[in-house]
């Protein structure tokens, strides 16, 4: 019978934290919280697992951190000397290590009930640990490869440029696209590329111009022939950024 209340009260518990009101935190700026002060409080990492957690004891604070380090779970101690109980309200700086990134919290216990508080991360760096996990094992030059293939793809997030126009002979190229690809230190640009005349392309054309400022590390070009059918075609840039 005693393992059936158990049961029931970890049932109850994980229907309680998951029906509760949730606040997103973001890395890297301290953050006041209100958290209840008597009831339970579960901070979730979204993106990664807790490494670590850090606040001063004393504060009447506790914690469990669930053994797949996706959740923390916290609550204060209510001191009771058998007079009356005394519900903390003391604001307690929380700091805790998620996905590799330190989170600074500010705990302000309220009459309040249960909440989830998730430990989110910028878009950016979300596509940026997705990078690094996606490249760890390709060799730089299929690293090269799968950018110009997102460049033809248009998968990924761009910023159009001004109406500037770069002249090569007969060609006249247009910066269509550029991209600083988070997590690498490379850059992709896409151009277009038109002619009012017949032309023979080739990438070795477009290497040493000031396209790429001498940090062109992949090219390729959608067509080989420009003509009276089809005056255009599309140049894909892989460029390194450098430090």
């Amino acid at each position: 019978m005693n393992n059936i209340k158990t049961i029931i009260g970890i049932g109850l518990l994980y229907v309680l934290m998951n029906n509760a009101s949730a606040i997103v935190v973001m890395p890297e700026i301290t953050t006041v919280v209100p958290v209840s002060s008597t009831d339970m409080t579960r901070l979730k990492c979204v993106h990664g697992q807790i490494s670590a957690v850090d606040y001063v004891a004393g504060t009447g604070l506790i914690h469990t951190t669930h053994k797949n380090n996706k959740n923390t779970i916290i609550n204060f101690q209510q001191l009771d000397d058998g007079v009356e109980r005394k519900i903390i309200s003391a604001k307690v700086s929380f700091g805790i290590i998620c996905a590799d990134e330190y989170y600074q919290l500010v705990l302000d216990p309220q009459p309040m009930e249960t909440q989830v508080i998730q430990l989110q991360l910028p878009e950016l760096k979300i596509t940026a640990k997705s990078n690094k996990t996606s490249n760890e094992n390709k060799s730089n030059e299929q690293v090269l490869l799968d950018l110009i293939k997102q460049s033809r793809d248009q998968s990924f997030n761009q910023k159009i440029s001004l109406d500037e126009k770069i002249y090569l002979g007969d060609l006249q190229l247009k910066l269509l696209n550029e991209t600083n690809v988070a997590g690498t230190n490379y850059q992709i640009k896409r151009f277009v590329i038109t002619s009012n005349k017949e032309a023979s392309l080739s990438e070795k054309d477009f290497i040493n111009t000031k396209l790429g400022s001498g940090n062109i590390r992949a090219i390729s070009l959608d067509d080989q022939q420009l003509n009276k059918a089809k005056n255009y075609t599309y140049l894909h840039l892989v460029l390194d950024r450098g430090n």
